[in-house]
């Protein structure tokens, strides 16, 4: 049975809010994944440093002398597509609280004529990655976690969105 976080479920049930849904996870968590199978055909606004990493072609090549820039164009897109009145569904490592704390701070702000509520999940899952990523750093991940107060976590089960407090 579909278990939804109580706030995920409220927040997801007001459409005349604005939504950012940040998912927070190591690398092959399913980050990915759940963004490009169920919120995108919603027509939500997806955002990854992985794009700003990935060339036309469809060939990632991660510079981490360049994170900073990354992180900043999906913060950029984000504000574009909420004023556009969009949701949007960020999708980044966000080991790290400055990597994402920012778009908290657009929580109650006013977009588009309406309001913006924000969510963060961490993705409790590992289905391994396409990119070349060496184990050493994805392990790495857990380590330096900084837990966000009041997450939840998500996870894919039986092809479907599982949220939990």
């Amino acid at each position: 049975m579909e278990e939804v976080a109580e706030q995920t479920q409220e927040m997801l049930s007001q459409p005349k809010k604005i939504k950012i849904l940040i998912l927070r996870g190591k690398p092959g968590s399913g980050k990915s994944y759940i963004c490009e199978k169920f919120y995108a055909p919603l027509g939500w606004v997806h955002v990854s440093a992985d794009h700003f990493f990935t060339n036309a072609r469809g060939k990632y090549n991660f510079n981490p002398s360049q994170i900073q820039v990354a992180h900043d164009d999906c913060y950029s897109r984000t504000l574009t597509a909420i004023s556009e009145g969009k949701n949007v569904i960020v999708d980044n490592t966000n080991r790290k609280l400055w990597e994402f704390e920012r778009y908290i701070t657009l929580k109650g702000s006013i977009r588009s004529g309406r309001e913006v509520d924000v969510a963060v999940f961490k993705v409790a899952s590992f289905y391994g990655t396409k990119k070349d990523i060496p184990r050493h750093v994805i392990d790495r991940y857990e380590i330096e976690y900084e837990t966000y107060p009041g997450e939840g976590q998500v996870k894919v089960l039986n092809g479907k969105v599982i949220f939990k407090n």
